[in-house]
This record gives structure tokens, C-alpha cells and sequence, in this order.
């Protein structure tokens, strides 16, 4: 376990300190921030498996539902990317 959590630790790309080479790299990071989150990973998978529409049409919902019913933007966030997955 010890050796599983060293592997996650090292794959791990902080927002903070995140240097965007693309115009996707850059809007995932101004999500990222816009969600709290503190690491790059899981929205550049998501770029990669889903691109940059499917996050932005996520956003958007989330952006769009009224304020202080989402506790956990992030996870709302990536059940928006699933539904999206889901129905095509």
C-alpha cells in the first residue's frame, strides 16, 4: 500500500504549480481552479478521454446550478462527465 500510495504521489501535477502548453491544457487548469482542485490528473484524463467540449458542456451545467446546492464541485463535476458518457 505504502508503495501504491508513493506511485500516486509521484504521477500527481499540483494546480498550482501547472504550466499549460495548449489552449485545452489552459482552460482545464481555469476549471480546475474554478472546482477547487488541487491536482491537474484527473481533468487531463479527462481532456484526453473525453476532449475539451465534453468538459466545457460540463462546466457549463455546473456553472448554471444555483449557488450552495453543490457541496463538491468536483465530484458533481465528474458525474456531469459520466452522464455525458453515457448518453453519447
Amino acid at each position: 500500500n505504502e508503495k501504491e500510495n508513493k506511485n500516486n504521489r509521484s504521477s500527481r501535477r499540483p494546480v498550482r504549480n501547472f504550466s499549460p502548453r495548449t489552449f485545452e491544457e489552459k482552460r482545464c487548469l481555469e476549471i480546475a481552479q474554478y472546482l477547487e482542485e488541487p491536482d491537474m490528473s484527473f481533468i487531463l484524463y479527462a481532456l484526453k478521454n473525453y476532449g475539451l467540449t465534453r468538459i466545457e458542456n460540463a462546466y457549463e451545467k455546473l456553472k448554471q446550478a444555483p449557488a450552495g446546492t453543490i457541496q463538491k464541485k468536483g465530484a458533481y463535476f465528474n458525474s456531469l462527465l459520466t452522464i455525458a458518457n453515457e448518453s453519447g
